[in-house]
Order: structure tokens, then sequence, then C-alpha cells
């Protein structure tokens, strides 16, 4: 029996090892393309202000404009599908290597109720280089389930076969493709189309605990930091609040929030036109036209340190 034990042993320390090699391997030659590994890319840049959230603020919030029209320097690190979890991932490693003195955060009824809202809103695949982070492992320890967060604790390398459609080879090509992103500082702009179809699911949208959880979260990284937090919900076409219930929910809670920590709040609905659908490429996103004119209006409301 002891000699069983002791090959047993013998084997997952072998496998252990094996498993930790082909992990730190794959860390330094696959990468996923996206647009995270343009973030994490970035070094050494002070700027004034950070756009952060969702598809929504990678959309709708125009770091060209904000520069142009406040002769500032500022970059977008949204991405597309992200929670507040993810958010929080994401700023805290620009933060290692960058500075900022504000960060503009989208906030709304979509934002507040993710697992509704969003495919897959924890992209934890994107993250998982960074498994032995505490704090990293921390917030994935929340999203996946214990089991598998047991065996990835000890092979974290299984988390690569099981996304193994996520990533590529890391070559020249694939790390100057990811430059695309600094055309625009990180903002994707959706062009307009001829044909729109505006089509949305019913949904009852409730405040999801954990979302809330990391939001607030996101709110004491900036108050450890000292950077001044900017909340903003973007625009949606009028129309999709027939289809939304319990809207007013999130935003009763966001505005009750940012007065109790003094926080500034920017609701785009109180700036412009919400029925016209030259702006909006579907209910919840803007064509370029649109970024555009809505960058404008919020250039005239915000406020940076």
């Amino acid at each position: 029996m002891k000699k069983f034990l002791l090959n047993y042993l013998k084997f997952f320390i072998f496998f252990l090892l094996i498993s930790l090699i082909l992990f730190f391997i794959s860390n330094s030659i696959l990468t996923t393309g996206s647009k995270y590994e343009w973030i994490f890319s970035k070094r050494n840049g002070k700027y004034d202000f950070v756009v952060l959230g969702s598809s929504r603020a990678e959309n709708m919030i125009s770091v060209k404009i904000l520069n142009n029209e406040l002769n500032s320097s500022g970059i977008n690190i949204a991405t597309a599908g992200s929670n507040f979890a993810d958010n929080l991932i994401v700023l805290k490693k620009f933060l290692e290597s960058n500075s900022t003195n504000n960060i503009i955060l989208n906030i709304d009824q979509f934002s507040l109720n993710s697992y509704k809202s969003f495919s897959y809103p924890f992209h934890y695949y994107e993250f998982i280089k960074f498994f032995y982070q505490q704090d990293v492992r921390e917030v994935i320890k929340d999203y996946i389930p214990f089991t598998k967060y047991g065996i990835l604790t000890f092979f974290p390398f299984l988390n690569t076969l099981e996304f193994y459609n996520s990533y590529k080879l890391k070559t020249v090509e694939r790390t100057d493709h990811l430059k695309k992103h600094d055309i625009n500082f990180g903002t994707i702009y959706f062009k307009d189309s001829i044909k729109k179809e505006f089509k949305t699911s019913p949904q009852i949208l409730s405040i999801n605990e954990l979302d809330k959880k990391y939001f607030e979260k996101i709110v004491d990284l900036c108050n450890k930091e000292k950077i001044k937090l900017i909340l903003v919900t973007t625009p949606l076409l009028e129309d999709i609040y027939k289809f939304k219930e319990n809207s007013l929910l999130s935003f009763e809670y966001i505005k009750n929030f940012s007065l109790q920590n003094n926080l500034e709040y920017i609701n785009y609905s109180e700036l412009g036109d919400f029925n016209d659908t030259t702006y909006f490429k579907d209910y919840t996103h803007t064509t370029e036209f649109g970024t555009n004119y809505y960058t404008k209006l919020l250039s005239k409301k915000i406020k940076f340190n």
C-alpha cells in the first residue's frame, strides 16, 4: 500500500511539474490576439483619462473626440461583453504599468445584470496567465465551479486545452495586428448599415449581487489610487425600455450610490435625442456618426481632475 501511494505521489508531482512547465511555455508562445492583449501590452503611459466597461463604452465613447475637445490624452480599455469583475482585473493590470487621473466607467441595467445581458460576461481565459497572482485568482474563484478552480490551481495548463480555439501562436504579424487599436485609442467604431433591424428580447433586469460587488470594488480601487471615477450611462434607443423591465431599479441604485459616495454621474438620456435611429446601429450601440455626436455632448458635461 505504501509503495502504491509513493508511486502515486511521484506520478502526481511529475504531472504537476509538466503542467507548470507547459503553463509557462504556453504563456510565452500563445496569444488570444484580442484587445485584452493590446491593453496588457501598454507600458509607461500617462493618461488624463481611461474609458472602462463593456462594448457600450468601447463603442460609444470616442477617445479621439474627447482628446480634441478637451485637449487631453486618453485611452479606451473597455472590452466587449465584459462585466465589472472582468473590468476590475483589466484596470488593475493596466494600472500596474500605466497611470491616469480619471476613469470613465459605463454603468447601466445591463452591466448590473451581466449574466442576463452578456453571453459570456467574465473572460477568465484572458486572465489565466495571471492565475498565480492572488487578487486575480480570487476573482476567478467567484466565476468558475469550485472543482474546476481546484483542478486549475494545480494544473492551469488545462485551461489552454479547454479554450484551445481562443489561442494562437504569437507571431510578429499577430503582434503588429494589435496595433490597429492605437488608431482610435481603443475605441471601436461601428459602421452605419442601410438595412437596420432593431431586435431585442423581453427581459426583467434585477441587480445581480456579484455585479454589484465588483462594481463597488472598482470604486474602492479608484479611491485607493486617488483616481477620480466618473460614472456614465451611455445612450440607449428610447424604445428599448418597452422590452427591459425594472430598468428604473438600476438607475435608482446608480443615482443613490453616486450621491452617497460623492461620485460624478452622467446619464446620456439627459443630454440628447434618443429617438433618432440615424445615430444607432442597434438598440444598445451607436454608429460612428452617433458615437461622435454623443461624445461631443459628453465633452461639454464631463470634468476631469
